[in-house]
């Protein structure tokens, strides 16, 4: 009788625990390249931790994307430090951002290969038959069905891609009207949806709104999302949508725990956390494989580039020298840049590192040729309409009006056109922020990438022009 009541006991307890099922949820975005030892050893034990409490066999973990780029460290291994990084606490999924495709589409696909998980991006379609990125993964834990979307940023075409003609990029509504069908006929019991874009991005209801999202697929339990840097520890904003963002820069880790409800088939309570450093007192070790390239990486930063002495305004001499670098690289007449980072200083010897350090992106040059009225357009655009992305001009004369916006370009007898170089970045996001640029730049007179970074122009720049000699 003891043991029939102690078995009837134990079934009740299985029945009980069986009624509801945690899903342990890791994510990181945006860390673009903030590997070093400190924070990997941080990240790393923060993911061990939260692994051990809730359980391997009942984690999935998760990068929305910005990850290969940011660091001297990641531009120098091709990015594959940071694949590295996923591989060594075994990530189950990647969704590349924007930054992503700083570099060659090549190399991105090289790095998705080298990926043990799954690099999802469902919007991105290659012309021919060609499937780089799958759109979707099905994965199991303790018996649970968990269907993972990957959508990466819905803008690409903004940014000045050579490899543009070589895929569509798609919004998100179509893409996933596309797409559910197809996952629905496997009968997931959760779904999430993995992007690199964020609620604070979807400022209309438009075709990539991640409320316009959450709204016509109900379906979806957890959006994680990324691309803004900022820390959303939840929110909902559905019927029934869970949306998170975690953070940038290594800053920590966006814990979410989705209870399912087996009787009920359905995610019954969501809740989210981001950590920013373990507990539990866990340390991992940093990964041997990242170590190696690391040292290979601190050889290279340290080779010399030149060397710029140092004037009572370092930050005009840095200007000036990216306008004449700009000029020099394209033959243009014109130069319109983005100011220096306010931090960047270029004195003394400059090395590798440091030249990286001050034009972190990999911003390629676009040249158009301009006549006097296109330029007095875009010049009185530049410096009434302000932005990150807002460039100032150099090797111009001319004349601004505070009072009324109007400018004038001094005119030069004869001359019809000149060609002005810029960045591609302001260029690819005139549409967003500079109308008349993009309508000059798309349309009137279109705007050439030349193939040449900013950083690549300064450095030749420098070297040609302030060589560096031992004893200075």
């Amino acid at each position: 009788m003891l043991k029939y009541t102690l078995l009837l006991m134990t079934l009740a307890a299985l029945t009980v625990s069986a009624e509801s099922i945690d899903l342990n949820i890791l994510q990181t975005s945006d860390i673009h390249g903030r590997l070093g030892r400190d924070d990997v050893i941080r990240i790393g034990s923060i993911i061990t931790e939260s692994r051990q409490k809730a359980s391997p066999e009942n984690t999935l973990l998760i990068d929305s994307g910005d990850l290969t780029q940011g660091t001297f460290s990641v531009l120098k291994t091709d990015g594959m430090l940071a694949i590295d990084f996923l591989n060594a606490f075994k990530y189950d999924v990647w969704v590349p951002g924007n930054h992503e495709l700083d570099y060659k589409l090549d190399l991105l696909i090289r790095q998705s290969r080298e990926f043990k998980g799954a690099c999802l991006a469902a919007n991105i379609e290659f012309t021919g038959a060609r499937k780089i990125f799958p759109a979707w993964r099905m994965f199991e834990r303790q018996g649970l069905k968990i269907a993972i979307i990957g959508l990466s940023f819905p803008f690409l075409k903004r940014l000045p891609l050579k490899e543009e003609k070589s895929f569509t990029l798609c919004d998100y509504i179509p893409t996933l009207e596309h797409l559910m069908p197809e996952v629905m006929k496997y009968r997931p019991d959760i779904i999430l949806l993995a992007v690199h874009y964020s609620v604070n991005m979807s400022y209309n209801n438009d075709d990539n709104s991640l409320f316009a999202v959450a709204s016509k697929f109900p379906q979806i339990d957890l959006i994680l999302g990324g691309h803004t840097h900022q820390v959303i520890s939840g929110r909902k904003i559905g019927r029934g949508t869970w949306y998170v963002e975690p953070g940038m820069h290594s800053q920590g880790v966006m814990e979410t725990t989705l209870t399912y409800n087996v009787s009920a088939h359905r995610v019954s309570q969501t809740t989210s956390r981001f950590i920013t450093a373990p507990q539990s007192g866990v340390h991992c070790q940093y990964p041997p494989s990242m170590a190696h390239k690391l040292q290979a990486v601190k050889t290279a930063g340290s080779k010399i580039t030149g060397y710029i002495p140092e004037t009572r305004d370092n930050g005009e001499q840095l200007r000036n020298i990216t306008a004449k670098a700009i000029m020099e690289a394209t033959g243009a007449d014109i130069a319109f840049i983005t100011p220096p980072r306010r931090n960047a200083v270029l004195t003394g010897i400059v090395t590798e590192e440091k030249l990286f350090n001050a034009y972190p992106y990999n911003d390629p040059l676009m040249t158009m040729e301009l006549s006097r009225a296109q330029i007095e357009e875009i010049l009185q655009e530049q410096l009434t309409r302000k932005s990150h992305y807002t460039q100032s001009p150099y090797n111009i004369d001319y004349t601004f009006n505070s009072a009324t916006g109007n400018v004038r370009v001094k005119a030069q007898p004869g001359r019809k056109t000149w060609k002005c170089v810029m960045s591609g970045y302001t260029i690819g996001n005139a549409n967003r922020w500079f109308p008349v640029l993009h309508r000059i730049a798309s349309k009137e007179s279109p705007a050439v990438d030349t193939g040449i970074l900013i950083r690549t122009a300064v450095k030749n720049y420098i070297h040609k022009h302030h060589p560096y000699s031992q004893g200075k």
